[in-house]
């Protein structure tokens, strides 16, 4: 995982006493990069500030969770490095923190989901990536260092094609023919047989088939825990009972 608590029960990450506020702006000299980190968990936020501020490519880190008026005061043009937390772009504060620059930094999403899910991640089409606040010390490290190392400004495309990073955007595969996919998703809004069966112009009977497949596909016991697994695939968590496709 990103962060961790000491044995004393003191919240920090490699020594760094977890705060709510910012952390300072470190400057190491020995890169060229300037990255910002904008992540509302403390630990979390001050884990990946340790991690970046130790990496040789990297100029100047900041680590804030109210990144906005930082960047307007420094200028968009200053930060190629972007972590950030979706919840701090609920109003598209990232759209109108860059609106007049030909470029922006390349961003990389952090956040409590394991693979992007069904609901909406503001900027998805503007992220390099995501990462999984969960993810291991390898997977993380390796993610930084993608970010990092890339030589170009992220555009409005969203990310390169051949970019490792993409592969987090994707939507993972679950064992459900398309139909079944179907139905497990408006299970997980809350939409019982009979609805499910005029949204998709199927009879209820065969919507209850799909249903008992689902289940049994899905390593599912009853109505209940296929209801909730529903939930949480769409809100972007694995299911205990299969492994991540």
């Amino acid at each position: 995982m990103i962060a961790v608590k000491r044995a004393s029960g003191d919240e920090s990450v490699g020594g760094l006493r977890a705060r709510a506020g910012a952390s300072p702006a470190v400057t190491t000299g020995a890169g060229t990069i300037n990255a910002f980190v904008a992540v509302t968990k403390p630990l979390v936020r001050e884990g990946l500030f340790r991690l970046l501020r130790a990496m040789p490519e990297v100029d100047r880190c900041l680590s804030d969770q109210d990144p906005w008026k930082v960047i307007a005061q420094s200028g968009n043009n200053a930060v190629d490095c972007l972590l950030l937390d979706p919840d701090l772009d609920r109003s598209g504060a990232f759209r109108a923190a860059f609106a007049s620059s030909e470029t922006r930094p390349r961003v990389l999403l952090v956040t409590p989901r394991h693979h992007v899910g069904e609901g909406e991640l503001p900027d998805l089409v503007c992220a390099c990536g995501m990462l999984s606040e969960s993810a291991g010390d390898p997977e993380v490290r390796q993610a930084l260092r993608q970010l990092v190392t890339c030589n170009r400004r992220q555009p409005d495309a969203g990310p390169c094609d051949h970019c490792p990073l993409k592969a987090t955007l994707q939507k993972p595969k679950l064992p459900l023919t398309p139909r079944e996919l179907d139905v497990f998703l408006l299970v997980g809004e809350g939409v019982g047989p009979s609805e499910i069966a005029a949204k998709l112009a199927l009879s209820v009977k065969t919507v209850e088939y799909y249903r008992s497949r689902i289940k049994e596909k899905l390593g599912l016991d009853n109505t209940a825990s296929l209801a909730y697994a529903s939930m949480r695939w769409r809100q972007g968590h694995w299911l205990p009972t299969i492994a991540a496709h």
